[in-house]
């Protein structure tokens, strides 16, 4: 605290200048006074708190709303404090540790439409493919995904087996030009897609109908396929090749870069279409749905390429 450019602040001056929920008295009035005090004798809580609010202004206040976005446990556990080996609890009582962790009011987390009409499509893994806007557990979506890839991989596997290599490296291929052609078809028939997730959300909660990123392209197997599809390439090339097999210097300098440079347009080409107002041009997120998977994936697959060579 000795660096922080509010410590010649009274307490009185401080809780003046702090952002409130309103302009009025607040309930937590009391709660920030015990805040601002504590922090003064540099006890460990507040500048928990502190921590978890955020950087200060310029002019060394926190800009912040009244509410806890720490740990919940450390609502209801006491603090340890080492210097005098004793348990100090929480004086800081905000709505969040009042209101608890959100539990479903329903029976679960489930959606009603997946409870009544399409809970059997658990049992199948197809959860992804019927109904994805009403999924039961959105979290769960990948799991299915990998099965249904499970059940289609052995078209590429068998064949690679049985030593018809060239089947099994052209199957694999066709999966990769599924997942563009799907993608395409689909972005150009839902013309107000956008793969930003903020966007998506507010979407969703303007029309809960209405179909998003998410639930056409994100967790719909065709549109995912080009990673497995170029990991078991990837095998193929590496069980195919010799480990001795000699790649020229230059080339795996020349690999290394593309690879670095997708890496790096995958990561940041997006990163506009989150700050700017206007959102990117069709092309560009079409460009970016249809190539970002593969690049990736290919540039992964280069790396666990060169640590066999």
């Amino acid at each position: 605290l000795d660096n922080l450019p509010y410590i010649n602040f009274k307490p009185e001056e401080l809780l003046k200048n702090t952002l409130l929920s309103s302009n009025k008295s607040s309930t937590y009035e009391h709660d920030i006074e015990l805040l601002i005090k504590a922090a003064f004798h540099q006890e460990l809580w507040p500048l928990k708190i502190f921590d978890s609010w955020g950087k200060p202004l310029p002019s060394g206040l926190f800009k912040s709303n009244v509410f806890w976005t720490g740990n919940y446990d450390e609502c209801i556990k006491s603090l340890y404090q080492y210097n005098n080996k004793s348990f100090l609890k929480q004086p800081f009582n905000t709505q969040y540790c009042n209101y608890a962790p959100a539990y479903p009011i329903q029976q679960g987390f489930e959606s009603e439409e997946c409870r009544n009409h399409y809970w059997w499509i658990v049992f199948f893994y197809i959860d992804n493919l019927i109904k994805p806007e009403s999924i039961c557990l959105n979290v769960s979506w990948y799991l299915f995904y990998d099965m249904q890839f499970h059940w289609i991989a052995p078209l590429a596997l068998m064949p690679f087996v049985l030593g018809r290599k060239k089947i099994a490296y052209i199957i694999a291929s066709m999966h990769i030009f599924i997942h563009i052609g799907s993608t395409l078809g689909l972005l150009l028939h839902y013309p107000n897609l956008n793969p930003n997730n903020v966007r998506n959300a507010l979407q969703q909660s303007a029309s809960a109908n209405e179909s998003t990123s998410f639930s056409v392209i994100y967790v719909i197997r065709w549109c995912r396929i080009p990673a497995y599809a170029i990991r078991l390439l990837t095998g193929f090339v590496v069980i195919n090749t010799d480990s001795t097999y000699y790649i020229n210097r230059n080339i795996k300098k020349i690999g290394s870069f593309l690879a670095t440079l997708s890496f790096l347009v995958c990561i940041f080409s997006m990163y506009g279409d989150y700050i700017s107002v206007t959102d990117l041009n069709r092309a560009s997120i079409i460009a970016y749905e249809i190539f970002s998977r593969s690049a990736w994936s290919l540039a992964i697959g280069w790396i666990i390429f060169l640590c066999y060579y």
